[in-house]
């Protein structure tokens, strides 16, 4: 398991996941709204900004903000 990244304010981080076995899991574009749903939320629950995102129909990348 990796380190846990030290966060530094006003600092801008890139985040990726991808989909196991490389599937089109994101492909419907109801599923993509659903993930800014969650994202949305998650949004409220720590603290962060979104600078740019991209969701691929089987990974995301997100550059993220930290505001600490």
């Amino acid at each position: 398991m990796r380190k846990r990244r030290e966060l530094k304010e006003g600092a801008s981080y890139h985040v990726t996941a991808r989909i196991n076995r490389q599937e089109f899991l994101l492909q419907k574009v109801f599923i993509k709204k659903m993930f800014m749903t969650i994202l949305k939320l998650a949004k409220r629950k720590y603290n962060f900004q979104i600078g740019n995102y991209c969701i691929m129909n089987n990974h995301i990348h997100l550059d993220r903000k930290s505001v600490v």
